[in-house]
């Protein structure tokens, strides 16, 4: 029965110390995406004629949305 509980640990022991051993000293390399970048004048293109200014929709010298309507 000892002897059972021994080769448990022993098993256990080793599993614990492949899984440090392979994330620690081998982790996965990542592998970027490439991103080819925005293109501002498509955005501006692209975007909605009807929208309103950023002083209309909030406030300039705090950033705080202005929910009072004026």
């Amino acid at each position: 029965m000892k002897t059972k509980m021994v080769s448990v640990l022993a098993v256990l022991v080793a599993v614990a110390a492949i899984f440090v051993g392979r994330t620690v000293f081998a982790p996965p390399v990542a592998q970027a995406e490439t991103m080819q970048g925005l293109n501002p004048d498509q955005m501006t293109t692209h975007a909605s004629k009807g929208l309103a200014s950023f002083d209309d929709r909030y406030q300039a010298h705090t950033g705080v949305l202005d929910t009072f309507r004026q």
